[in-house]
């Protein structure tokens, strides 16, 4: 997932 580098900035937070 955060190898996508299309992935989503807004599932960082989501991830911590």
């Amino acid at each position: 997932m955060c190898k996508n580098s299309g992935w989503s900035f807004s599932s960082i937070p989501k991830k911590l």
